[in-house]
């Protein structure tokens, strides 16, 4: 008989905490009539526009109402009683971990009318006395970004109180003095607290927003400041981004080391992501009930770079620097700065211990060593070195160039 593990995993699970900070919201508010009395037992219903997810609830002796467990997006608050007319508001935008007030004033009439507002709450947090700035999806695909690396903190830096040095600095605190989390999972580094490398993993177009808290947290955040980020998830509706963006060597400017034209550069990054309802045809229909997202980015390199270095030839290591007349010349510093004769060092004013490497082992003839390719995971590095060579020549001068070449 196989042994079975499910009750011991069930009951481990059940034991052991499992920690993270929470990125579902709330929507709250009071309901009264056109006088302002409180309207007691009000059916309150409360739709998520994209997955069509409802929550009901009813308002108490004093007209309040609080429905939390919210993921973040954009709701609809309908409330009806008998005796008056339903209310309906919607495009409702619910940030991340956020308390939002909906309040309603109700009209006499018949239920079955509807006054229907569309958007139209503050954005201002009314209910809690934390500092923190929003970075929706809007910002990261329409803000500039770098052409080098379309990160997050592109966007998150714009924001008051927060710097970007050796690390992110909030408030003139130090980098380690922040708490990240991806969908309420943790993803600080556990020894300096700081983002780790795979924290805000993807490509920019996955982020739904990244909740910046600044000041005043709430207990659940240890920190001086809290980078919260929320994925996109599917709805109802297909929906989806595709990105592609290249530099080149056509903008690029010569470098100090180009002696001829730029070095060659061409760079692509690419995303793509999409989302919807789960359907199978003929056997699962998932609307309003299970939905997919997926994402899938990357970047190309290719890349060459010029580095120009001059070595002695064996004549300059015997002393003999002629070859540099009339451009440079060569004095004498122990002899009152006059010229040495011939732009040539005397032997006995070499040191031993600068004559000691003159051996065959370096050289300036340059050759060629197979080009070594290093691959880790898919970009591949290619080196062509010209190096030295053990045998001796007499030519003037030389030049070592080492490229780079990234795919």
């Amino acid at each position: 008989m196989k042994p079975r593990y499910s009750p011991i995993i069930w009951a481990l699970a059940s034991v052991l905490p499992l920690y993270a900070q929470s990125t579902q919201s709330s929507i709250l508010g009071t309901v009264t009539d056109s006088s302002g009395a409180p309207m007691a037992n009000a059916a309150v219903t409360i739709r998520n526009e994209g997955t069509n997810f409802v929550r009901e609830f009813k308002t108490d002796d004093a007209g309040d109402y609080r429905v939390s467990g919210l993921e973040a997006g954009f709701y609809e608050v309908k409330i009806a009683i008998t005796g008056f007319k339903t209310y309906s508001q919607t495009r409702i935008d619910l940030a991340s971990a956020q308390a939002k007030r909906v309040d309603a004033k109700l009209e006499v009439g018949d239920i079955a009318s509807t006054v229907t507002v569309e958007g139209g709450t503050s954005q201002v947090e009314t209910e809690t006395v934390t500092l923190s700035n929003l970075k929706t999806a809007r910002d990261f695909g329409q803000l500039p970004l770098s052409v080098f690396g379309r990160g997050w903190a592109n966007i998150t830096n714009v924001t008051a109180g927060v710097q970007s040095t050796n690390g992110i600095e909030v408030n003139g605190a130090r980098d380690t003095a922040n708490n990240f989390t991806a969908d309420g999972i943790s993803v600080n580094d556990m020894i300096n607290s700081r983002n780790t490398a795979n924290g805000f993993s993807g490509d920019i177009e996955t982020f739904q927003e990244i909740k910046i808290l600044t000041a005043n947290s709430s207990a659940e955040y240890a920190q001086v400041a809290q980078f919260a980020a929320v994925s996109k998830a599917g709805g109802n509706a297909p929906h989806g981004t595709l990105y592609w963006g290249n530099f080149n060597s056509k903008f690029s400017s010569r470098s100090w080391a180009d002696r001829v034209p730029v070095s060659f550069t061409n760079h692509n990054m690419f995303a793509i992501n999409g989302g919807g309802p789960v359907v199978i045809p003929k056997l699962y229909d998932g609307r309003d009930k299970t939905f997919f997202f997926v994402s899938y980015s990357g970047a190309r390199y290719r890349v060459g770079n010029r580095q120009f270095t001059i070595v002695p030839t064996p004549a300059m290591r015997s002393g003999d620097f002629s070859a540099l007349l009339p451009t440079i010349q060569l004095v004498d510093p122990l002899n009152g700065g006059a010229a040495f004769p011939g732009n040539r060092i005397p032997a006995n004013r070499i040191s031993p211990v600068a004559r000691s490497p003159r051996s065959s082992r370096i050289s300036s003839t340059p050759i060629r060593i197979s080009p070594v390719k290093v691959r880790s995971g898919s970009p591949t590095t290619s080196m062509p070195i010209r190096a030295a060579r053990s045998t001796p020549t007499s030519t003037p001068s030389a030049s070592i160039t080492r490229s780079a070449r990234r795919i």
